[in-house]
């Protein structure tokens, strides 16, 4: 029994043992009435009480060992109860043994118990860790699945709890333990995990009062402060605040200035996105402006559901919007092609066009320059002769096609009679044919041939009278032009296709020459299209977008950011600076298009949206219970909060963060999750101990 320690009035200490469960004004009582009997007046005792912590101390081991004796009681309550289901199979003999067993086993453990008449909690311990093993396992992913293990984790614990012998009937009994503890396990992981959870919310939204209060009382809610702060933020975006309906702004302001009021600041990057979608005219919704991974996946699960109603009429028309979009992008460009076979066509005509006057005036320089009188100036062929010496030598005389060997021959310069004097309009010829053979300059044929060509412009250069030199000089400024007009097909890939007898066809042409073209190729073709030439390509390009980004048609047609994102990357942001050249805002609505369908359709990171379309919520098993017939409500209970939350979502969003959360949403999380484990089969175990309670009461009212 524990020991209490008094101080009497003489100076004396007295030490008595107490039954458990005495008070102190009962202990100084007891001893005022000890000092009566004794005759002694004297001021009231006082309780010993640094004697009395001592002897507390002392007895700490004691109390150690009582409570590790029922920890150890508790956990193997659940093997002694196994043991009483198992006997409930055996013969009655059997029966009875057990139970005078379980009733020894009970009153030795009474009877060495400190504080008998207090609530066993080691017992309860002990039984709450072992019977918490069952459930060691990792917890699963939905609330649902929790929900099932806590189930099947109370109704094993209620299968193999004692109950208590003088029962009069067992099975009933172990009905109940059993059911009740399924039912209490299946309920404890969401009711426990629901009140950790909102009450982290509650610190969390009480800290944002807070801070919400500083920023009223310095004004920063204020509207005109919000209005200007908006206005600056939006129109780095390109998105005149003035050019917002009224409505849409007023409401903007309204919800900013509630935030603020609930603790949170401006977000530049919410902004950002919200200027994308202001741009568009696209109405979006809270999660997909603050791309808040909870708020994200509630409206997508919601929107399937009836009271997610309004998301989902606001994702069919975001939809329409985004497809609208593209024609919208489209038709500003002005172009007049209605398919990209008009396209392609009218492509290849504008740059044949381009090419034609050039080539033109290359053709106006040669006649220009054999119309001059000096055209039969003779050429010196000796210079030539040297050259095709060495050229023979170095290369072999094979290397020089027949063809030109046969020219050749006509001058006297390979050891033939010569039948033709080489003068400038001779030498022109000469050097044409030259260079029509020419397969490849880098092989050893072609590279003989070029310095042919090459010993032959040199002898024209070298004419000494002025009426051949004025004619050299009229063919090197035709051959220039020539030159150039070249170089510029050479670099120009789609040009050069575009003058071409078979160019191939025209619906392809925009799609093999531009969309797949390389960088400098498509910067000259570009360069040399003229205004109406380059809208029809900007529109080409835009219906390519769209085939990539659109999937189905009419009503059925889906806008898929992937697809369009994809189309984008493919032509890269340098290649699309090329086409929309001139037409700047054409290129940011389309770039803007592309940023905004991803705010819409991809989720971001750590966001679970639901696609399964499954019921993983504790507001749909609740529904459920409502909708027992013993409840029999005539309405869903989880309605009316996904009901407010859709409305909520719809509403104009709020370019703003709130402050990082006191308590983080993951270590709410985890210990709602843990929380919920462990509640499963404390409530589950808590069902045997409140039978017992009942059938005891039962008994003392009999």
């Amino acid at each position: 029994m524990p020991v209490a320690r008094v101080k009497l009035s003489d100076g004396r200490v007295a030490r008595f043992e107490v039954p458990e469960g005495t008070t102190q004004e009962q202990v100084i009582a007891y001893a005022q009435d000890l000092e009566k009997q004794q005759g002694i007046s004297a001021p009231a005792p006082q309780q010993d009480r640094l004697g009395a912590a001592l002897d507390t101390v002392k007895d700490l081991p004691r109390y150690g060992m009582d409570a590790l004796r029922s920890a150890g009681t508790g956990a193997m309550d659940l093997v002694v109860g196994a043991g009483q289901l198992a006997s409930r199979f055996m013969g009655d003999e059997q029966r009875q043994r057990y139970a005078d067993y379980m009733r020894t086993r009970e009153a030795d453990y009474q009877a060495g118990r400190i504080h008998a008449e207090q609530p066993d909690v080691g017992r309860f311990t002990g039984a709450l860790v072992a019977g918490g093993a069952l459930g060691a396992g990792a917890p699963a992913a939905t609330l649902g699945g929790r929900m099932l293990q806590g189930a099947k984790i109370g109704g094993m614990l209620g299968l193999t709890s004692p109950v208590d012998p003088e029962t009069e009937s067992y099975w009933l009994a172990k009905g109940l333990q059993t059911g009740g503890g399924a039912l209490v396990g299946a309920a404890a992981p969401a009711v426990v995990e629901g009140v950790i959870r909102g009450t982290g919310a509650a610190v969390n939204a009480l800290r944002g009062q807070i801070r919400g209060m500083r920023t009223s009382i310095t004004g920063a809610a204020k509207s005109g402060r919000i209005e200007a702060a908006l206005s600056e933020s939006l129109s780095k975006e390109g998105v005149t605040w003035s050019q917002i309906p009224n409505d849409v702004r007023a409401s903007l302001v309204s919800e900013v200035q509630k935030s603020l009021k609930a603790g949170g600041t401006l977000d530049d990057a919410a902004t950002r996105r919200l200027g994308d979608f202001l741009r568009l005219r696209i109405a979006p919704t809270q999660g997909q402006v603050s791309r808040n991974p909870l708020q994200f996946a509630r409206e997508q699960n919601l929107s399937k559901l009836e009271p997610g109603r309004p998301l989902a009429e606001r994702f069919t028309q975001q939809n329409q919007q985004l497809i609208g979009a593209v024609d919208d992008i489209r038709a500003s460009t002005g172009a007049k092609a209605a398919d990209p076979y008009a396209a392609g066509q009218n492509v290849v005509t504008a740059l044949r066009a381009q090419d034609a006057a050039r080539k033109a005036g290359v053709d106006t320089a040669y006649t220009k320059a054999r119309a001059l009188a000096g055209m039969d100036s003779e050429v010196p062929a000796q210079p030539v002769a040297d050259r095709l010496g060495k050229i023979v030598e170095e290369f072999g005389s094979d290397k020089i096609p027949g063809a030109v060997a046969g020219r050749l021959n006509e001058f006297g310069l390979m050891g033939g009679k010569q039948t033709k004097l080489l003068t400038i309009r001779e030498a022109e010829k000469l050097k044409t044919l030259i260079g029509n053979n020419i397969d490849n300059p880098a092989t050893p044929g072609g590279k003989a041939l070029t310095l042919l060509k090459q010993s032959v412009d040199d002898a024209i250069n070298n004419i000494g009278d002025d009426a051949g030199s004025q004619a050299a000089g009229a063919f090197r400024e035709a051959r220039q032009l020539a030159a150039g007009r070249f170089e510029s097909l050479r670099r120009t890939p789609g040009l050069e296709k575009a003058i071409s007898r078979d160019f191939g066809a025209p619906e392809k042409f925009i799609e093999s020459e531009i969309i797949r073209g390389d960088i400098q190729g498509v910067a000259n073709a570009m360069m040399r299209m003229g205004k109406d030439a380059r809208r029809e390509v900007q529109a080409a390009v835009l219906d390519w977008i769209k085939g990539k980004g659109v999937t189905g048609v009419e009503d059925a047609a889906k806008f898929t950011q992937a697809g369009f994102n994809r189309a984008l990357g493919a032509l890269g942001e340098r290649k699309l600076r090329l086409i929309f050249a001139g037409n700047r805002d054409a290129l940011r609505q389309l770039q803007a298009l592309g940023r905004v369908g991803a705010y819409i359709q991809s989720p971001p990171v750590g966001s679970a949206v639901n696609y399964s379309n499954t019921a993983t919520t504790g507001l749909g098993f609740l529904d459920q219970f409502a909708r027992m017939a013993t409840l029999g409500l005539p309405f869903k209970p989880g309605d009316i909060v996904r009901g407010a939350q859709a409305a909520g979502a719809v509403r104009a969003p709020s370019p703003t963060q709130q402050l990082p959360a006191l308590l983080s949403p993951a270590l709410l999380d985890r210990s709602a999750i843990l929380s919920g484990q462990l509640a499963a089969p404390a409530g589950a175990l808590s069902v045997p101990l409140l039978l017992e309670q009942l059938t005891k009461k039962r008994a003392q009212r009999k």
